[in-house]
């Protein structure tokens, strides 16, 4: 009955890892900080500096400290290829493996080739509570036999494969008593060769 519910919760969270939201257009207000400029706020928020000054109403591209502007947070879209990963992908777009999961509801790192991931906006935050309530529901969503005793909500999610018996010591033979060795004769000197007579 594990085995079931495992699998049919595997393959669920498989299912709904390959969708994608649909990003929708953003603004957010950005305070103008000593040495910025609309060209980096632009780059910033990949943008462009006519964008910015369109959406504010600036007729020049002068901007002071304290100014609010206001900026789109439009994510962009990458599609996946051969050799990618949810890291690389974090990587590229200044972001990290963490935002792009929940920015796009993958429960997962797996991703496909030609699957599209929304990149979020740099000012996106992961919103904790909806993660931690996500969890908890479909924690209270799975079957459970009525003939099981209670138990720790963390321990009814682990697998745990069964403990194998282990097999017991074999007893030590004894050693036999090692027979002492007899003394080694002692070798006879060798001749010494006689000189050779010359002719």
């Amino acid at each position: 009955m594990k085995k079931l519910t495992l699998t049919l919760a595997s393959a669920s969270l498989a299912a709904t890892s390959i969708v994608a939201p649909v990003a929708a257009s953003a603004s957010t207000n950005v305070t103008v900080k000593l040495n910025d400029t609309l060209w980096g706020l632009a780059k910033q928020y990949k943008t462009t500096v006519e964008k910015l000054k369109q959406l504010n109403n600036l007729e020049s591209d002068t901007i002071y400290v304290g100014q609010s502007l206001q900026v789109l947070t439009t994510p962009t879209t990458h599609i996946v290829k051969s050799g990618d990963s949810l890291w690389k992908i974090a990587q590229t777009n200044h972001t990290t493996v963490e935002k792009l999961q929940a920015f796009n509801n993958l429960q997962s790192t797996i991703i496909f080739v030609n699957q599209k991931i929304a990149v979020p906006p740099v000012d996106y935050t992961i919103d904790t509570t909806a993660v931690v309530q996500k969890a908890s529901d479909s924690a209270q969503e799975t079957p459970v036999a009525k003939d099981l005793t209670p138990t720790d909500p963390a321990t009814e999610q682990s697998v745990v494969a069964e403990e194998a018996p282990v097999a017991e010591e074999a007893p030590v033979a004894e050693e036999a008593p090692v027979a002492e060795e007899a003394p080694v004769a002692e070798e006879a000197p060798v001749a010494e060769e006689a000189p050779v007579a010359e002719e």
